[in-house]
């Protein structure tokens, strides 16, 4: 039986569910996820954001504004993205920072963790880059 719990990452409460995991929710791939905090830019409007990887490696983004696709290696708990190729629409300097903050954060995962609904990419050293949680928790306004 799992059980809820919450989390807090970069301010953002997430609920995650706690208890044994199966290996399909380890997976990160197959899973639309939005980003939720990042470590360059704190605590972001997720609304418009989606982060997943499709079975064969493909990688497919946004923080709202441009689109970003690219390939990922996954193995176990690491994470190796390729370069990212990306759409180029204008937008407001807030967010060209944020998805700059984005791209980098994408480019140095090494490492990631997923406790239910949440995810958490790590660079090589295991400092924390950003914080997503699953699109399914997400509650109509």
């Amino acid at each position: 039986m799992k059980t809820r719990a919450t989390i807090a990452a970069f301010g953002v409460t997430v609920a995650i569910c706690t208890g044994p995991v199966n290996a399909a929710e380890q997976d990160i791939r197959a899973t639309n996820w939005i980003v939720v905090g990042l470590a360059e830019a704190g605590k972001i409007d997720s609304t418009r954001t989606s982060f997943v990887i499709s079975g064969d490696g493909k990688v497919t983004t946004t923080i709202g504004c441009n689109r970003m696709m690219g390939t990922a290696k996954v193995e176990g708990t690491e994470i190796a993205i390729g370069a990212m190729a990306a759409t180029r629409m204008a937008c407001p300097e807030p967010l060209m920072r944020l998805e700059r903050a984005w791209g980098s954060a994408l480019e140095a995962a090494r490492s990631f963790k997923i406790e239910g609904e949440a995810l958490w990419l790590f660079d090589g050293n295991g400092a924390e880059l950003a914080a997503l949680r699953t699109a399914a928790d997400i509650k109509p306004k």
